[in-house]
């Protein structure tokens, strides 16, 4: 995350930015998977082994989590550094496939 210290406001607002700007350019939500997956190979993994893995959005703005149609994950969780983006395509509340 361009070496910024966690703990400044200026990385706070880099979030905010980010989170905003890649929800208004790609006019989707950023989300979580329901299990920490630490490498989006390891999501690619465990989506190809049959496990059903389901996303939500996290913060104030979660409640509202689409169930069909592609999203853009990112992981791992906060509070870790975000290491790795993916597009995701869901059908009726699982994930089924990861670019």
């Amino acid at each position: 995350m361009l070496g910024y210290n966690r703990a400044t406001p200026t990385f706070f607002l880099f979030y905010i930015f980010q989170f905003f700007f890649v929800s208004l350019l790609y006019k989707k939500t950023i989300m979580y998977t329901s299990k920490n997956f630490k490498t989006k190979k390891d999501l690619k993994e465990a989506i190809k082994s049959g496990e059903k893995i389901t996303i939500y959005q996290a913060g104030p703005y979660g409640g509202n989590e689409p169930t069909e149609g592609e999203i853009i994950l990112e992981g791992p969780h906060y509070p870790e550094p975000h290491t790795w983006y993916a597009n995701g395509i869901l059908k009726n509340r699982f994930l089924i496939k990861v670019k």
